[in-house]
């Protein structure tokens, strides 16, 4: 548990919330078409293994998001980090990294399976606990972070990291005592300090110990998979993470080539966001009725699984560009391109910096 509140502080301080703002409309529209599809077929499919609506639910939860660690560390060691798609493909794992985080604070109250209580009551109840949330980190947001900026200004690296993780504690404490899962309020610390002009450099002194409670969150969940779970339930692994492949390969290159991307560019974005993310873990973490080890087995499973296939798609990009320009019929791609044209102008007019928002700004002027 530990862990994963430091894992959320880490994620916090690097993708502060206000980026979501500044965050392109293409990446955002991307990633909800992404994450919606992946949810639905993936809740679908849980559904035709025989899992209960609560399993399925984390299931499609599951499937809708893409590691970014593991996909920014294949990129890396591929020599392939300064792609021209990659500031968007780091821009949708924001707004999924931002999903992600309010699935976790919605599974959080569904951890414990189906009861008395409807799901229209534990989605109120978290409703009013993330809006209680909300309002004291409106509250805390700017005098919790002038306070920070002027003790690690003047004083020593170990008071930066204690003020840092003291913040991080006083806010998971909150979210623990509204009933949310501690990592939310962890998260929200990281946001406060990642709004900070030093943020870089408190990020820089604490992650080595984020990552060492980082990496004993894992361990801890490694730990809680049995083999023989996997094994005796090979097909439903096998058919998640294949379902994942497909699905998100699919409809990732989709989006990319229908807003403007070449078919390299789309290529390159689609194989490398077939990586299950490690959030994925954290929901199936907190599941807990008797399909709970079969969900982690899974997750774990399937991250495994699909970064081994994300590295096979990004080594083959020339070999798996050409097969597709042979096998599409000319008049297949020729409609594609067309789709593509009239998406991208569709995009780019809507787009906050669009026509059609100029035309809005300007009559709401006159209006007011």
């Amino acid at each position: 548990e530990l862990g994963a509140i430091l894992l959320l502080f880490a994620v916090g301080i690097e993708f502060s919330i206000s980026r979501i703002f500044k965050s392109s409309f293409r990446a955002v529209l991307v990633t909800a078409f992404k994450m919606s599809v992946l949810f639905i077929i993936g809740y679908e499919a849980a559904l035709y293994f025989g899992l209960d609506l609560t399993s399925a639910l984390f299931v499609g939860a599951m499937l809708s998001i893409t590691s970014t660690a593991i996909l920014f560390k294949i990129v890396a060691q591929k020599g392939m980090g300064k792609n021209p798609m990659l500031p968007l493909l780091f821009s949708m794992l924001i707004v999924e990294d931002i999903a992600a985080v309010a699935a976790l604070t919605f599974f959080s109250s569904l951890g414990g399976g189906v009861s008395a209580i409807t799901y229209e009551d534990k989605f109120y109840s978290v409703l009013v606990s993330l809006g209680l949330l909300g309002a004291f980190y409106v509250l805390i947001r700017k005098p919790a972070a002038h306070a920070i900026l002027r003790l690690t200004s003047t004083l020593s690296e170990e008071v930066m990291i204690f003020v840092s993780f003291s913040l991080c504690l006083v806010m998971s404490m909150v979210a623990g005592f509204l009933g949310l899962s501690p990592a939310i309020g962890a998260f929200l610390a990281g946001s406060i300090v990642s709004s900070l002009p030093n943020s870089r450099r408190i990020e820089r002194e604490i992650k080595p110990l984020l990552l060492m409670f980082a990496s004993l969150f894992f361990l801890s969940l490694g730990m809680q998979i049995d083999p023989s779970v996997i094994l005796a339930n090979l097909p439903f692994t096998l058919a998640i993470s294949a379902v994942f492949v497909a699905v998100c390969f699919a409809s990732v290159y989709s989006l990319l080539y229908t807003t403007g991307a070449s078919s390299k560019d789309a290529l390159f974005g689609a194989s490398a966001m077939v990586v299950l993310g490690e959030f994925s873990l954290l929901i199936a973490s907190i599941a807990k009725d008797e399909h709970a080890p079969l969900l982690l087995a899974a997750g774990s499973f399937g991250v495994v699984a699909t970064a081994i296939v994300s590295s096979f798609l990004l080594d083959r990009q020339q070999a798996l560009l050409a097969l597709g320009q042979r096998r599409m019929p000319i008049s297949l791609r020729n409609a594609a391109r067309s789709l593509s044209t009239y998406f991208s102008g569709l995009l780019r007019d809507f787009s906050p910096s669009g026509g059609f928002w100029r035309v809005s700004n300007a009559c709401w002027k006159c209006a007011r």
